[in-house]
């Protein structure tokens, strides 16, 4: 590499091992900026190659215990002098191998003006830096990445990048077996714009590092120093150390930090980094259409006793075999903060330790493909749990950068979000999409995740005329968007009405659950509530049709009486459902699996009396997916009034809850569906439309019924049928050879 003095200097560098085991640093000189000519001997006699080595700070020179030939000591300085040679125009500087990793800085010093020749382009004070057993590294890719890799020999090189815009300073902190290696990046080497960079190599024979693995990992993460006085948004504490906001996992270091130096709760995997591959084409697949998605939101931490993603793996393979279900949504896994909080991240790339590692969700993701079901992920996207102002812990993104991240007051404190302890990141700055964007494509490339479901958090709308730059980058990228039924949102409610969707986001329907559950209460004057819920109607994106799909939310706590967190769903159950379940909750359940667009539910909704029926249903739901679709909602649905048989009076604000729709076969094969819903506490007699010749109405389940009665389908007598209170009833055309 050559480079450029303030003085117009230009020096070509070479690092060289030599056989004596030394690291040969050797400066030439090819251009004298004073004249714009080739170095003359009279000018070579008085430039002297001014030094030292620095290792934990930029600002401590060390000096070699053997000065190599021709160099003398400064006193004055602490710095070591060496000239260049008149035929070479070189001077040769050999470090020992022992004294690496470091850096060797240095200025020129003209001996006949007694003046030093700087980097070009550096602040006052700095130095040009030669990296010594280690490399500049790129900014081409955040995070921990590997340069090099000879898998035979077992070596490698990893490069290290963080973006800090506002910090001053950047150390690397390694910890490796009982050992703790502290590295601080010279800004004229390791520093690109606003990312510092560094490369460490491992596994080779003078390598400082081994190669890390699981048992003998390597860790890693940095110190940052800026403006202690906290102005332009900036939380800079130099004594921490933090973790990469990028680090793939976080794990305990390995060794207690020396006083006054706190010991992080976390810090970066090299193990990780070198475990990552890209997931084969075949885990690539487009996930189910949301009309076909059967969703079961899943909490880790209280499926199972252990809480972990292989315990959830053999849990949920058991209840597959008993019901139909297509995807698995993950409950926020992110890494969290010291309260435990899922709604307080304080990683993006990382799963919390607790849950198990990234290849734990490999093979988590794998095992669930293998019997039909999709994995998804929630993420919270909008506040990170590193504290307020008033009671910082800063762990990762506040202290590396938090003017840059995070969204800052009026008066440059930082904005705390709804969530306690936690801070708001700000949604149209660009490194803060560029992480978060990144952090979902992992997810799918390195682990095979399917699809995600954005947690608003009510703060990522933020952008000009209320387009938010984040989800348009979301929605537009390749990986993550790009085509439907990938990517979902769960509407805040100041959100409502007013969020493009780019024809790609789906939506989580937050108003569906409280709206059934009014309707089966006896609330009067809800059949328009109740019409639109099970018809699908979208909710944050109603006033822009571009994307009609979405997911009925049923996500509510599960009744006291459920099942216990050792065991989220139990294998068997001897009473009667009927008699033990509460019949609203029945109604409810197969309100959802009658409605339009795809189900999302949690999987503790499913206690032991509820099983059954939702077996049930969801295999009735699987056999009639051509009924439930955005493509049939409009022009296949009727619906009417039990008691007139003509259109509901939709506007009656006294109007019984009481309501009955014609869900059209429109593929030919005149397979309707009649389903009634109940609502009311009296039950209703309702005629069923006529059906066409050769077929008749069968009943294919009734949740008013004992589950002996329901398991079959049972043949229609009469044209009418009784719908009992809090109910559903559901028949379907058949022909009459089968009924």
């Amino acid at each position: 590499m050559v480079l450029h003095t303030k003085r117009g200097r230009a020096i070509a560098i070479a690092v060289s091992k030599t056989p004596r085991e030394t690291f040969a640093v050797t400066a030439t000189l090819e251009r004298d900026g004073t004249r714009a000519t080739t170095p003359t001997r009279e000018s070579l006699a008085a430039l002297k190659m001014h030094f030292g080595l620095t290792r934990e700070s930029v600002r401590e020179w060390m000096c070699l215990e053997d000065l190599p030939e021709g160099a003398v000591y400064d006193e004055k300085t602490e710095a070591t002098r060496i000239g260049f040679d008149a035929e070479t125009r070189s001077a040769t500087v050999e470090v020992p191998e022992y004294a690496a990793p470091a850096s060797l800085d240095f200025v020129l010093y003209d001996e006949r003006t007694r003046t030093y020749d700087e980097p070009s382009g550096g602040w006052g004070g700095s130095a040009f830096s030669v990296p010594i057993g280690i490399g500049c590294g790129h900014a081409r890719e955040l995070g921990a990445s590997v340069l090099t890799r000879d898998e035979a020999a077992g070596s490698g090189e990893f490069n290290v990048a963080v973006l800090s815009r506002h910090a001053t300073a950047c150390t690397l902190v390694l910890q490796y077996g009982e050992n703790t290696l502290e590295l601080a990046l010279n800004s004229i080497s390791h520093r690109t714009g606003n990312v510092w960079h560094v490369s460490v190599p491992f596994g080779g024979p003078s390598d400082v590092l081994h190669a890390p693995t699981r048992e003998d990992d390597v860790t890693y993460g940095f110190r940052f120093e800026g403006d202690p006085e906290g102005r332009a948004g900036s939380r800079f504490f130099p004594a921490q150390v933090l973790f990469d906001p990028r680090a793939l996992e976080v794990v305990r270091p390995l060794n207690e930090m020396d006083e006054p130096t706190p010991t992080p709760r976390y810090m970066g995997s090299l193990a990780a980094v070198l475990e990552r591959r890209a997931v084969g084409d075949a885990n690539l697949a487009p996930a189910a259409s949301d009309a076909q998605a059967i969703a079961l939101n899943v909490d880790l931490a209280s499926l199972t006793a252990e809480g972990t993603l292989q315990a959830a793996a053999a849990e949920l393979q058991r209840l597959r075999s008993t019901m139909h279900f297509t995807a698995v949504a993950l409950a926020p896994i992110q890494t969290r903060s010291a309260d435990g909080d899922a709604n307080a991240p304080v990683s993006f790339f990382a799963i919390d330790p607790k849950f198990g590692t990234r290849a734990d969700l490999r093979a988590f993701v794998a095992t669930m493909k293998s019997i039909g079901v999709d994995v998804w992920m929630r993420f919270v996207l909008t506040q990170t749990g590193e504290g307020t102002d008033a009671s910082p812990r800063s762990e990762s993104l506040r202290g590396i950068d938090a003017a840059t991240y995070f969204q800052l007051g009026s008066s440059g404190g930082l904005d705390s979000a709804g969530v306690p302890m936690t801070t708001a990141l700000n949604p149209c700055s660009a490194p803060t999409i560029s992480l978060l964007v990144d952090a979902l494509r992992t997810f799918t490339l390195y682990d095979g995740v399917s699809s995600f479901i954005i947690e608003t958090g009510g703060g990522i709308v933020r952008g000009p005329l209320g387009r938010s730059p984040l989800l348009e980058t979301l929605a537009y990228d390749a990986v993550i968007g790009n085509a439907p039924k990938k990517l979902y949102l769960t509407p805040s409610a100041d959100e409502c009405g007013a969020m493009p969707s780019w024809g790609v986001i789906g939506e989580i329907n937050a108003k569906y659950s409280q709206g059934v559950e009014n309707f089966f209460r006896g609330a009067p004057g809800m059949l328009n509530e109740m019409a639109l819920r099970l018809g699908g109607s979208p909710d944050i994106f109603r006033s822009n049709r571009d994307a009609r799909y979405g997911l009925n939310n049923f996500l509510r706590p599960a009744p006291s009486c459920s099942i216990p967190p050792t065991c989220a769903i139990p294998k068997t159950t001897t009473a009667d459902p009927t008699e033990t379940s509460d019949p609203i909750a029945r109604a409810e359940l197969a309100a959802l699996f009658t409605s339009t667009g795809g189900i999302l539910i949690n999987v503790h909704a499913l206690n032991p009396t509820l099983q059954p029926l939702a077996s049930q249903l969801s295999q009735f739901r699987a056999s009639r997916i051509d009924l439930f679709t955005d493509e049939f909602a409009f022009d296949g649905v009727r619906w009417i009034d039990p008691f007139t048989g003509a259109a509901p009076s939709f506007d009656d604000v006294s109007a019984a809850p009481c309501l009955t729709c014609l869900r059209r076969d429109l593929t030919g094969r005149n397979r309707d569906v009649w389903i009634a819903y109940n609502g009311s506490i009296a039950a209703f007699s309702t005629n069923l439309p006529s059906p066409s010749p050769g077929f008749r109405w069968i009943r294919r389940f009734d949740t008013s019924l004992a589950a002996s009665d329901a398991a079959e389908p049972t043949p229609l007598v009469a044209q009418s049928y009784s719908v009992a209170p809090a109910s559903v009833s559901v028949c379907e055309l058949v022909e009459l050879a089968k009924a």
